[in-house]
């Protein structure tokens, strides 16, 4: 009500100000009484104790003040407003008394004002205000000064009047020195300085203290006085009595002694249960405490427990503002206010130091000195711009300025004002260092001002404390005192009792109440992370201590308390990973131990979830950054991860979300899009999953006798990381980290991301399970993670690449159990291939090599040399070349003992006489040692072989390239050079990565390589001594023979070097053969298809192959197909309409058999009962989003479905199952009730296009990835997410499970294999189940209004084989497919093909139904066109006529035996056996073979 009268009076002065302008009268008046109305509301504002530091328009600080309601009226008349800054203050010449109530209006107003406006567009103001504040007099100069203050906030304006202000400042330093020296002035609203004995005894609400008041004054209780002195100016002795033992609980100055600490409650508890009550037990227990309170002086410590009143109290909480009559403190209130903004500005410094302005801030902020607690805050503001000077603040702290504000009256308007000082003193590291040198007490009252300020003191002021705090706390001084005084807790609990973290509807709050909270979450959590950085560098120092003091090791000097610890993002990971190595499993951290304790983890979680939804603002990516720093610190202990893996709830809603989760979706900057949050993610699963493999403490037995049962816990690291890492994969962790290694942009931090990434996935793939999932996905099976170890997406990141190649290949290394020796571009297939080389023991005939010898020598032309060597070793002539290199055929038998017999084993063993006298016992020693060296098992190392003796020779897999490596010579004999070969193997040591190179030369040209895979090879190929041998040589020759063969062999027979090596191929006698002909005539010699692998041939050969049948049209205008199904009879063709209409199409006419209307849109599935009696239909929007229908006599529905996006039916029909996004619900089909829901939100995946699907069986059930059991409605199995999209079916055969590109094992839930062919693919069954029909989804994303006539596929569809989900074949049909289906027989697939512009449907003939015939072709000359416009003009029997192709199908009621039927008698076929491609005719040929070039 007295807003509105305060508004209503200044309406009605505003139209008297009319009223008189326009009768020419002055405005002085209205223009005083309006600053009156002004200044009474502000009065009552600032008895509210508004935020000092809060410069909002006070109606958004408190919407229900007078003082906004009061400037929003008066800055409504925008006639008034121009009149008084034009007229009334800029044009202003002669009338001193205008200008100066004028310039008063407007320094009332200010608060509302936007000052931008004001004294940037009006021209003149600021030259007029800078004249009057030098030159006028009392009250204008004043008046002006403060106008001024408010002008040079503004940075443009001070930079615009640099020099006014530089000849400005020392007038107004000047003025102040006069100004404090001249008397006080007491005005008739000055506060009472003291408080007389009667107005305390009668003050109100003084029983609530228990007090009795006296009926006169004269009588005053003694308690009274001691009250009153607590919180007077000048207060008058006090009178001790002696208490009574029942009143001593509530004596004032025992509370406030009790309440302070210095008396204890022991003491007190010693005084009551005295016998004797008297003055000398008073005086013993109390002691010194009395005495203090005695010699208390001016000011009183005004704390918040105080027992003074309030209008005691007033001058040292709110203090007083009077704009009229001007006072001199309000003069000096003004000129501080100027003042301020300048002292930030260095040039003006010299001017501080010389006027003493040091001198004068001390003096303003005493209180003993100065009465007014608003001239105080303005004197400490001032102080607070001053103290971004180094030089000036060393000054302030040896002129004992920090004590001076300790003595700041709290909770007062001047203790708002400290917390800045404070905030912008720790800012300065010479001076905080200063500051901890400072006497101990003085320091633990400036933490303990500190902490009072982030409990009780304004919003801004708890936000200068907790940054005070963030840059204090790199000093251990500070730290261990604000330990002490429990300062953890009272730094949570300004995050913690935010209204955002609290209220059950955060989102109800205002944008003002919203932003303050954020930025106090981000001033918090930067403190924390800064508190936490601390203790981490004392913790691992104290550590490294430690362990040098067990070692006898000299210990350095340690860091002083009062130095700063100065560390960076990358010093602060490698303390935390040292820390996480040397850290055993059950030690106790207390600051860690207070934060779970306290529930800080769980709140800082909560944090990250609720940022995830805020809109983008300033800090957003400070604070999660912070936050994530902070966890990862914290991370090294175990109950900080077990705390990440649990659920955790959300303020406001029903939902919870693991913190895992949280971390992962950050890491895939999905939701926000900053590097810098990304990798501060991926640090802490970094920290979570790479651990150490054994901690200190972590398998500690304890024996429990008895049957006590236990709860388990977790007791050991394996556990914890077990839990960890199950946590990270249950929330598709893996598809997380490998998309973050696939990243190329941002440019600048890509290679960072991916060094992080491989290293947590590194981590992660110590898992058992991870590391058979990880092993069969593209990444390994492909070569895509050799590929990415090529080059660094940015050479000038090229150090954070060398981290990858490292990461990857230490992941390699596990994944496959075998060191990494072979070049970049090896896939997991090739690197086992590798494996098999190696371990082949590679033997040759000695005579082969010495014949070769003797040919050279012959071609040199040295005969002599030649001639002897045959003479020594018997070898053949030139003329017996030929026939020793093309040997006669001989019997398997002969070969073999013509190898074993001419092997260097075999030699070997003629040297021994013994031996030698007995060929079957040389020839079964021979063999006997043969299969010693077949069978050792050799270390792998795919650029290392082996030769007959052992030696060690160089890399093999690149065709016929010697890359020599000598070692040392063995004996002759096999069996007993193998050990030693075997010694002689070590892992290559690391070189420096200084020395590495990106690029190699390979086979004359340049490829791209790993630095880190570059460094290994260079030392591989490092001979082992100075000479090359001839044996390594050779051996190196034919074990890069053996590499090249398809399929090596681990046990070979001995090599020859007259004849090319190739290892045979496994082949079965009842191998079917590839050519259609043959194998359809094998048919009747190895029933019933032809031979091993028939059926797979002869799916390949029919379902590449798909003849157009006929079209079907819709009849309507404007409305085209956007689903199909055949129907159980397969008389009829079912096709639903974008319209929500269901049609039936005779399937030999293709004409419309029926139109019904089902829903109001689209169409996006049908599905006929299995009896044909019921359908099932589901649509975009617009409820019931899918129904039931009734398919008999009457087309009716049976049951709707309301918010189900997709049905379908059970494989026996008597359940339906539907999927409302992220849930499954199953339904009866009888009653249409539902009867189990299959959902938990811990568990879901989240894919876009989930469909919940049944298994064969009906007993399973796939839905969003995760598998329920039906009979129990339990969870089983959640597979893992490695797209975003496909949810998943499962195999007809029912032992598999198909989820996009992946197939999972339903038995054991491992990772079978992936298909990258089916990726993005929507999978259909046939009948049989032995093809899978796979429709693309295309990437492209669309709005909602144009969803519905976009096809959710491309326009290509494709066939596998699903056996082994082999690719068979592609087709493309050049338009969008929306939908394919097929019948029961296999023999026809309806695919719906529309082509709709933007506009929809421009001709109905664009969307159309087209049936194709499987395992039959077209005409070769035949185009689509023309195709098209046949099957509108001729029927189907003609168009079987024409038709000259072969037909295959199976005959299942035959045994499955392949027909071949020609339909043309005049058709001309040859047939050859051994030709490849042996069926032609004239209208088509045979290309099988190069259909299945994959096979």
């Amino acid at each position: 009500m007295a807003a509105l009268d305060s508004t209503g009076e200044l309406l009605s002065y505003l139209e008297k100000w009319e009223r008189n302008i326009s009768t020419g009268q002055t405005p002085v008046p209205m223009l005083i009484k309006l600053a009156e109305i002004v200044e009474k509301e502000t009065e009552v504002y600032l008895k509210m104790d508004p935020d000092p530091f809060d410069d909002r328009h006070p109606i958004r600080a408190d919407p229900n003040c007078g003082l906004g309601h009061v400037l929003k009226a008066l800055f409504k008349n925008e006639t008034f407003m121009n009149k008084v800054l034009q007229s009334y203050i800029v044009s202003s010449s002669s009338s001193t008394e205008l200008s100066t109530t004028a310039c008063r209006l407007l320094l009332d107003i200010l608060p509302g004002l936007e000052v931008s406006v004001i004294f940037q567009e009006t021209e003149g103001l600021v030259d007029k205000l800078f004249q009057w504040a030098e030159f006028a007099e009392d009250p204008l100069k004043s008046y002006a000064t403060g106008l001024l203050a408010a002008a040079m906030e503004l940075q443009d304006v001070a930079t615009n009047f640099r020099d006014q202000n530089a000849h400005l400042v020392p007038i107004m330093l000047q003025r102040l020195h006069k100004l404090k020296r001249a008397p006080p002035i007491e005005t008739e609203k000055a506060a009472p300085r003291t408080a007389t004995p009667s107005s305390s005894a009668c003050r109100p609400f003084a029983h609530l203290n228990n007090e009795k008041p006296p009926p006169d004054a004269k009588h005053n209780s003694d308690s009274d006085a001691e009250s009153t002195a607590l919180c007077s100016m000048s207060p008058p002795p006090v009178k001790q009595q002696t208490p009574n033992c029942n009143s001593l609980d509530r004596s004032p100055i025992v509370k406030s002694m009790a309440r302070s600490g210095s008396i204890s409650p022991r003491q007190i508890d010693s005084v009551r249960n005295s016998v004797e009550c008297g003055q000398q037990e008073l005086e013993k227990a109390l002691g010194k405490s009395v005495k203090s309170v005695k010699s208390v002086k001016p000011p009183p410590v005004v704390s918040e427990s105080s027992s003074g009143s309030w209008a005691e109290m007033q001058p040292y909480v709110i203090g007083h503002l009077t704009m009229w009559p001007l006072t001199p403190v309000t003069e000096q209130m003004l000129i501080l206010r100027y003042l301020t903004p300048m002292g930030e500005y260095q040039e003006l410094l010299s001017f501080v130091f010389e006027h003493r302005a040091l001198d004068l801030v001390l003096h303003y902020v005493d209180l003993s000195h100065n009465s007014d607690v608003r001239l105080a805050f303005e004197a400490l503001k001032y102080l607070a711009s001053l103290l971004c000077h180094k030089k000036f603040a060393i000054e302030f702290i040896n002129a004992s300025g920090v004590q001076v504000l300790l003595h700041v009256v709290r909770p007062s308007f001047a203790a708002t004002g400290v917390s800045l000082c404070l905030y912008y003193l720790a800012f300065c590291e010479d001076a905080m260092e200063k500051v901890c040198l400072l006497p101990e007490h003085t320091l633990k009252d400036l933490v303990s001002y500190a902490l009072w300020l982030l409990e009780c003191s304004h919003e801004s002021g708890r936000c200068h404390a907790t940054m005070f705090f963030g840059a204090s706390f790199a000093f251990s001084a500070v730290l261990q005192l604000f330990d002490q005084q429990d300062g953890l807790r009272k730094l949570l609990n300004v995050m913690s009792m935010l209204h955002v973290l609290t209220a059950d509807e955060p989102a109800g709050l205002g944008d003002d109440e919203m932003f303050a909270a954020r930025q106090t979450i981000r001033h918090v959590s930067n403190a924390l992370r800064k508190y936490y950085e601390a203790h981490l560098v004392l913790k691992v120092e104290q550590m490294k201590r430690s362990s040098m003091r067990l070692q006898g090791v000299s210990l350095p000097p340690s860091l002083p308390s009062y130095k700063a610890i100065q560390v960076s993002q990358e010093q602060v990971q490698a303390f935390t990973e040292s820390l996480l190595e040397s850290m055993p499993l059950r030690m106790r951290w207390q600051p860690v131990d207070q934060l779970l304790s306290l529930g800080g983890v769980t709140m800082l979680l909560q944090v990250l979830g609720l940022m995830l939804e805020w809109s983008p603002y300033c800090g957003r990516s400070e604070t999660f950054v912070s936050i994530m720093n902070l966890l990862s610190i914290c991370a090294v202990v175990t109950k900080v991860q077990l705390q990440l893996c649990e659920p955790i709830k959300m303020p406001g809603k029903e939902v919870t979300t693991c913190g895992v989760s949280t971390l992962l979706g950050l890491s895939e900057g999905l939701v926000i899009s900053d590097t810098d949050v990304q990798r501060a993610a991926l640090g802490v699963i970094i920290i979570c999953v790479c651990g150490p493999q054994s901690r200190l403490g972590g398998s500690v037995g304890r024996f429990t006798g008895g049957s006590v049962k236990r709860r388990p816990s977790m007791r050991n690291g394996e556990d914890v990381r077990s839990k960890m890492w199950n946590a990270v994969r249950g929330n598709n962790g893996i598809m997380t980290l490998i998309s973050q290694m696939m990243l190329s942009t941002p440019i600048s931090d890509a290679d960072a991301l991916r060094a992080l990434a491989c290293k947590a996935l590194t981590g992660l793939s110590r898992s058992d399970i991870v590391k058979q999932i990880v092993s069969k996905l593209p990444l390994f099976s492909s070569g895509h993670l050799q590929r990415l170890m090529k080059e660094p997406v940015l050479h000038d990141k090229r150090q954070y690449h060398l981290q990858f190649c490292e990461y990857a290949r230490q992941l390699i290394e596990r994944v496959t159990g075998k060191p990494l020796t072979t070049g970049p571009d090896v896939s997991l297939s090739q690197f086992n291939k590798l494996d098999v080389v190696a371990q082949t023991c590679i033997t040759y005939n000695d005579k082969e090599l010495l014949q070769l010898i003797y040919q050279h020598l012959q071609n040199k032309g040295l005969t002599e040399t030649a001639h002897t060597l045959q003479t020594e070793v018997c070898l053949f002539s030139r003329s017996s070349y030929v026939s020793f290199a093309s040997p006669p055929a001989l019997s398997p038998a002969s070969r073999l003992a013509r190898a074993v017999v001419n092997s260097p084993v075999r030699s070997g063993l003629a040297k021994n006489p013994v031996a030698a006298t007995s060929p079957s016992t040389s020839l079964s020693s021979g063999a006997s040692s043969l299969r010693n060296c077949t069978t050792q098992g050799l270390p792998f190392s795919a650029s290392a072989g082996f030769s007959a003796n052992g030696a060690q020779t160089g890399p093999g897999p690149e065709p016929i390239r010697l890359n020599l490596a000598t070692s040392r010579h063995a004996s002759s004999s096999v069996a007993s050079s193998i050990p030693a070969a075997s010694s002689s193997v070590q892992r290559p040591a690391t070189l420096s990565r200084s020395r590495q190179r990106a690029f190699v030369q390979k086979d004359g040209n340049f490829q791209s390589q790993s630095p880190v895979l570059k460094q290994r090879q260079t030392l591989l190929d490092q001979p082992s001594s100075s000479k090359v041998t001839l044996d390594s040589i050779v051996t190196e020759y034919l074990r890069k023979q053996h590499a090249m063969c398809k399929i090596p062999m681990v046990v070979c027979p001995p090599f020859s070097l007259m004849e090319p090596h190739h290892c045979p191929e496994p082949r079965l006698r009842s191998s079917v053969p590839h050519n259609v002909t043959a194998r359809i005539s094998h048919k009747r010699v190895y029933p019933p298809h032809g031979g091993f692998e028939g059926s797979r041939l002869d799916r390949k050969y029919i379902y590449s192959r798909f003849r157009p049948l006929r079209v079907y049209r819709d009849t309507d205008d404007g409305s085209f197909f956007t689903c199909c199904a055949f129907s159980a009879c397969e008389q009829f063709l079912v096709l639903g309409t974008d319209s929500g209409d269901l049609k039936l199409y005779n399937f030999s006419t293709a004409t419309e058999a029926g139109s019904y209307v089902c829903h109001s849109s689209a169409l996006t599935s049908c599905q006929p009962s299995s009896d044909g009696r019921l359908m099932l239909t589901s649509s975009y929007w617009r409820r019931p989003l899918s129904a039931l229908w009734s398919m008999g006599d009457i087309f009716e529905i049976r049951h709707s479905f309301e918010d189900d996006q997709h049905v379908e039916f059970s494989h026996l029909g008597d359940r339906i199952i539907g999927t409302k996004e992220e849930m499954a619900r199953i339904y009866d089909t009888n009653t249409g009730q539902k009867i189990v829901t299959l959902y938990n939100q811990d568990y879901a995946n989240s894919y876009a296009k989930n469909q919940a699907c049944f298994s064969p069986s009906d007993d399973l059930v796939l839905n969003d990835g995760v598998l329920w059991d039906v009979r129990t409605s339990r969870f089983i199995h959640k597979f893992d997410k490695f797209n975003p999209d496909i949810s998943g079916r499962f195999h007809p055969m029912g032992l598999e499970i198909v989820i996009n590109s992946e197939i999972w094992d339903l038995r054991t839930f491992h990772l079978l294999h992936t298909v990258s062919a089916l990726d993005q693919c929507q999978v259909v069954f046939n009948h049989a189940g032995d093809v899978i029909y796979g429709v693309i989804h295309e990437d492209e994303e669309v709005d909602m209004n144009e969803e519905m006539l976009k096809s959710p596929f491309g326009s290509s569809f494709r066939t596998f084989d699903a056996s082994d989900y082999s690719n068979i074949a592609t087709i493309d049909v050049k338009k969008n497919i929306y939908d394919i289906c097929t019948d029961k027989s296999d023999f026809h697939i309806a695919v719906i093909e529309n082509q709709i512009g933007k506009t929809g449907l421009s001709d109905e003939s664009l969307s159309i139904c087209r049936l194709y015939e499987v395992g039959r072709t077209r005409e070769e000359d035949d185009d689509q066109e023309d195709e098209e416009e046949e099957e509108d003009e001729e029927g189907v029997d003609e168009e079987e006529d024409e038709d000259q192709d072969i037909s295959l199908f199976l005959d299942d009621d035959e045994g499955g035996e392949i027909e071949l039927v020609n339909t043309d008698d005049d058709s001309d076929f040859s047939l050859d056996l051994d030709d490849d491609e042996s069926i032609s005719d004239d209208s088509a040929a045979d290309d099988d073979n190069e259909e299945n070039s994959d096979d």
